[in-house]
């Protein structure tokens, strides 16, 4: 999966949905136009855009809709992959620098094994269709589906011993604790539910012990001031902000990180965002006592989670436990998210 800002450089496991991505072809209506079955088709596909029936549910509708083509017609079908403009240069260029190409596709074994021969990528995924004597049954086994993805990149980002995420939050004296420690709490559930998530979550700060706005007491995992090894920090708010953007060689080097690489803030750490230079023009939120300081520099939008580019703002306190499981959904997939919030006994938040 490509992430909005990382560098060439940094991509070492790419993956590419097959249909309208890397080629201009949709495979199922093309194999329904062979039938004369387009419009059912479309209908399933529809459905399943306007929310009435999963995805899985969908495609296997649509597949019994395709039930008696030959193999021999959707082998040649598949043989008819129409590449978009750069792409079959593209992937090469990827593979130079390093990185693993992966193709999914929700289509039949046949149109994956085309593809990996057209695109020559590491590996691909797709669904298997059921044949007697050549005909298609209509009987499919899913193996890629939308949740299904997520899972796709954890288990190759395993195998492969690709670390997908260092994420820290910064701690000062007058943090809010619930602002650090909600988000923390998010993430390390995760890796403690899956031990082999590429995931890693720290607290840095520029000494050992921090001390919180209502006395509570840290003790960093490290003590740094550079952050430039990291994939994503954290700003959580808090009184103690008055002294962080005092700290103009620090508020550089967040400047820095996140015009490259993701950034996030819990309530009044938003305001550290916008010293640091990073929230000019950008969409975000923070406390609502603190919302008109934010405006004149930011678009304010009065939400739990507001995203704009790389830059990730969460509202009040609380919002960072919302926080946490926005960033488990985008990086590591939806059931993921799902998952820890039901062994947190957390009732997300929505966007009003």
């Amino acid at each position: 999966m490509l992430s909005p800002g990382i560098g060439h450089s940094q991509l070492k496991l790419v993956v590419f949905d097959l249909e309208n991505t890397l080629i201009f072809n949709e495979f199922l209506p093309e194999l329904a136009a062979l039938l004369g079955k387009e419009e059912e088709v479309a209908a399933i596909t529809q459905a399943g855009i306007d929310g009435h029936i999963d995805w899985e549910e969908g495609f296997r509708m649509r597949a019994q809709r395709l039930r008696g083509l030959t193999q021999a017609q959707i082998i040649r079908a598949a043989r008819e992959l129409r590449p978009m403009p750069g792409a079959k240069e593209f992937v090469p260029w990827l593979q130079a620098e390093s990185s693993k190409v992966v193709l999914v596709t929700g289509g039949p074994r046949e149109v994956a094994e085309s593809a990996l021969a057209l695109f020559d990528a590491d590996t691909v995924f797709s669904n298997e269709f059921h044949y007697e004597d050549g005909i298609f049954t209509g009987a499919v086994t899913i193996h890629v589906s939308p949740r299904r993805k997520g899972e796709i990149v954890r288990e190759l980002a395993a195998k492969w011993g690709i670390r997908k995420d260092e994420i820290i939050a910064v701690l000062f004296d007058g943090v809010e604790e619930l602002d650090a420690v909600g988000v923390y709490e998010v993430l390390a559930k995760a890796k403690q539910l899956h031990p082999p998530l590429d995931l890693t979550v720290r607290f840095r700060a520029l000494k050992e012990q921090i001390t919180g706005a209502l006395g509570m007491k840290f003790l960093a995992h490290e003590v740094r001031r550079d952050l430039a090894d990291l994939d994503l920090v954290i700003v959580p708010g808090g009184q103690g902000r008055a002294e962080v953007v005092k700290d103009s060689e620090w508020l550089q080097s967040l400047l820095d990180f996140g015009t490259e690489k993701p950034v996030a803030s819990v309530c009044t750490g938003a305001l550290i965002l916008m010293a640091a230079g990073l929230l000019a023009g950008r969409k975000a939120t923070t406390h609502r006592s603190a919302m008109d300081e934010l405006r004149g520099t930011a678009q304010v939008v009065d939400q739990r989670i507001v995203e704009d580019g790389l830059v990730t703002t969460a509202g009040g306190v609380t919002a960072s436990i919302d926080l946490g499981l926005q960033l488990l959904r985008k990086h590591f997939g939806p059931e993921l998210a799902d998952e820890v919030a039901e062994h947190l006994e957390y009732r997300e938040n929505q966007n009003p």
